[in-house]
């Protein structure tokens, strides 16, 4: 039997053959321009675990700025989060932000995005800027997000092509109420060993607007120096809860409540490059990016206190001072921290604010016997910094090379947590901010 088919057919079934194809062929390219690469210019999983902390994903990330780095907010301000910061590349990336609630401990909360945010819970970024006449490309990008309404710890995520999880960079960020009045004050460690070097911070609350049947239960305090949550101190245990008063102090005399006072901090002037600023002994011009040689330093642990009237707490101020030049003209260079010292037992590291007080391989120093001095080189964009000199070691204390004092000029934040009972939630109903110089 043979199948007999005529013009008019062949010519319809040719036309549901190209239709068909072309369907087939449109969802196949669909698929997979929506499909989310696995890699990223730089050739890394895109599917990273989150970290509930301050900290960069990726190494071409640079320069940070979170709300005029301040972290703390009173949730009832007008103006809205933002969020500024560098990628070292020229080619655009598609970025989106969202908040992450968590506890006190910053752990993930187990509340619903509604219950603390009006809006999406996504935001595109309001600009970006290339740099202008730069060794270092970079591309600038400028974000705006609306405030949460229910006060506690929120992570920031920056994350790539609308995929949660191919995260860029995460911050931490607060957002108090204050509903409880907190009254504290500094003074030397009541322990005999740390007189010289530690400050302990002593203080009382009145929780007079809330309604707590267990106060002990209810409140959670958190104090921080100089906005470093690596030392904060946390889970202490009032030393008196009077109930009536509604009121709670916190006078210990065991030192679980001190600080060593450190030193002041070392700072380094890199708001200009066309010139040596202060602390900078040499600028390489002739490598890219250019190199800055800081003037060698050297161990002060065995030196009296001496106050410093340029010292910012461990602060970045970012800036360029070089004339005629803009934000978007500041460039990058790699800065060389020497520190004369014989070789010691542990780890030394370069930390401040800079690098959000973490200690790994991008600030750890080598040691080079020959000339008896810790060394490193860390990427940093045009500012005036604090930096100070970390020792991590099991027998000597982390002020190995720079000594401490218990008349160290410090900032100190004290944070209250409270969990109302049937609550899921950590709100901060109080914040406290004060600066020991007050007070020696």
């Amino acid at each position: 039997m043979h199948l007999v088919v005529l013009p008019n057919q062949l010519e319809m079934v040719t036309k549901v053959l190209h239709k068909t194809l072309r369907i087939t062929l449109t969802v196949v390219l669909t698929c997979l321009w929506s499909c989310v690469p696995i890699s990223t210019t730089n050739s890394t999983i895109a599917i990273k675990k989150i970290n509930y902390d301050d900290h960069n994903y990726e190494d071409y990330v640079g320069n940070v700025i979170l709300n005029s780095n301040n972290p703390f907010q009173d949730i009832g301000g007008a103006q809205p989060l933002t969020l500024e910061f560098d990628l070292l590349t020229d080619k655009f990336e598609n970025l989106q932000v969202r908040y992450i609630h968590c506890n006190a401990n910053w752990t993930k909360s187990k509340i619903q995005e509604i219950e603390y945010l009006r809006s999406f819970n996504q935001f595109d970024h309001t600009s970006f800027d290339y740099s202008t006449n730069t060794k270092v490309n970079y591309i600038q990008y400028f974000f705006e997000l609306d405030r949460p309404f229910l006060s506690g710890n929120y992570l920031i995520v920056v994350h790539r092509r609308n995929n949660k999880e191919d995260i860029l960079l995460t911050r931490r960020m607060v957002f108090y109420k204050n509903r409880v009045s907190v009254v504290s004050k500094i003074r030397v460690s009541s322990t005999v060993k740390n007189r010289r070097t530690h400050q302990q911070i002593d203080f009382e609350m009145n929780y007079g607007g809330i309604q707590s049947p267990n106060p002990q239960r209810d409140f959670k305090v958190v104090i921080l120096q100089n906005k470093n949550w690596n030392t904060a101190i946390s889970d202490l245990k009032p030393t008196s809860i009077q109930s009536g008063q509604k009121k709670m102090e916190w006078n210990l005399f065991t030192g679980e409540n001190t600080f060593s006072g450190q030193n002041q901090f070392r700072y380094l002037d890199l708001r200009t490059l066309n010139l040596r600023g202060i602390k900078v002994a040499k600028i390489d011009k002739e490598t890219v990016p250019w190199s800055v040689y800081q003037g060698l330093d050297k161990s002060s642990r065995n030196e009296s206190y001496r106050g410093l009237i340029n010292d910012n707490n461990g602060r970045v101020i970012p800036g360029n001072s070089d004339p005629g030049e803009s934000w978007l003209e500041a460039d990058y260079a790699n800065v060389y921290f020497t520190m004369k010292s014989e070789r010691l037992d542990g780890r030394v590291y370069v930390t401040g604010r800079f690098n959000d007080w973490r200690r790994d391989d991008n600030n750890i120093m080598q040691y080079d016997k020959t000339n008896q001095v810790y060394h490193t080189s860390i990427r940093l964009k045009q500012g005036y910094y604090d930096y100070m000199y970390f020792v991590d070691s099991p027998q000597l204390p982390s002020y190995e090379l720079e000594g401490s004092h218990y008349q160290t000029e410090n900032e100190y934040d004290i944070l209250v947590y409270y969990r109302s009972p049937g609550r899921i939630n950590d709100e901060v109903v109080g914040f406290f901010s004060m600066n020991s110089g007050d007070f020696f």
